[in-house]
């Protein structure tokens, strides 16, 4: 499997302004760990270890989906349910980012990207409750 690098430059050739309107974002179907989980990970080949591992286990479970009945709860609610997870995730990832500015020594160069996390924080956390009080109960 190709690095993460390489995979993102071929998922995103431009940046996401540049696309044409209407176009859909490109996007890491089998992605299965959290890159903000595997950006913890110091070593590449540890990282691109785990994403083999997800993407076998994605496998798996796509070839036994075949077998296993659906569940009760259409696959949208589940699909929004983990949508806003993932926007709860986000916002305190970047929360904790936004916060390395006040609480570690960063370099210099380094503080404006921690004040863009923070900035991020809250669209995230909008994004959660948006989806929330959309899906049903």
């Amino acid at each position: 499997m190709r690095d993460r690098d390489e995979s993102t430059a071929r998922l995103h050739p431009l940046p996401m302004s540049c696309r044409p309107p209407g176009a859909p974002p490109p996007w890491d179907e089998d992605g299965g760990f959290r890159e903000t989980y595997l950006a913890e990970l110091d070593a590449e080949p540890d990282r691109a270890t785990l994403r083999r591992l997800a993407a076998l286990v994605v496998t798996l479970y796509r070839e036994g989906f075949r077998i296993h009945p659906p569940t009760a709860e259409p696959f949208m609610v589940r699909s929004l349910r983990a949508l806003a997870a993932d926007s709860r995730h986000l916002y305190g990832y970047a929360h904790m980012l936004g916060r390395r500015a006040d609480e570690d020594e960063l370099p210099r160069e380094m503080v404006p990207l921690s004040d863009l996390a923070r900035d991020l924080a809250p669209i995230f956390g909008q994004l959660a409750d948006r989806i929330e009080q959309a899906i049903p109960r």
